[in-house]
């Protein structure tokens, strides 16, 4: 009723310590008859993105990366990986074949060189697609952090998707 006020200011200082994660990470090039690149768990810090771990991993096993962007940066994409040889010995099935046929696409086995695998290397659709723990999230890689049990899947796909199982209404793999 007396009209007192009271003001009181408080300091806080917060340093949180960083999390462990550990991940999954794949990298598959298997529409192409390569296989899978990399299949391993790795433990690292919840505070990285997943750019920035399929950056870190792929120079790791001697890859290198062409990519728009930055690994922390919401305009990362992936354009090209590279490895000395790694084109060799690479083959499409003709069930695929046959597929991409029926999708409308023309198979362009005119490589660039034997190094590299990546964005238009055999048809106008063809490219590397992500995805974290089954859902497809394209070029955010680089703002989404990684969280303990995360799976980075990262596929090459020679059909927009439609070839390695990413519903295109849902972006879910699998």
């Amino acid at each position: 009723n007396n009209q007192y006020t009271a003001k009181k200011e408080l300091t806080v200082t917060f340093t949180p310590e960083k999390e462990s994660a550990q991940i999954h990470v794949i990298v598959s090039a298997e529409v192409v008859g390569l296989g899978t690149l990399i299949d391993e768990y790795i433990t690292t810090t919840s505070d990285v993105t997943v750019a920035e771990i399929v950056e870190e991993r792929m120079a790791a096993y001697g890859y290198s990366t062409v990519h728009d962007g930055t690994a922390t940066g919401n305009n990362y994409y992936l354009r090209h990986i590279q490895k000395p040889g790694m084109m060799n010995g690479w083959s499409i099935s003709e069930e695929e074949r046959s597929l991409l046929e029926m999708e409308g696409y023309s198979i362009d086995e005119n490589l660039t060189g034997a190094d590299s695998l990546g964005e238009r290397d055999f048809t106008a659709g063809s490219g590397w697609m992500i995805t974290l723990n089954h859902y497809f999230i394209g070029q955010t890689m680089g703002t989404r952090a990684v969280r303990d049990g995360d799976e980075i899947y990262l596929i090459y796909t020679l059909d927009v998707g439609n070839d390695i199982g990413v519903d295109p209404d849902s972006g879910i793999y699998g």
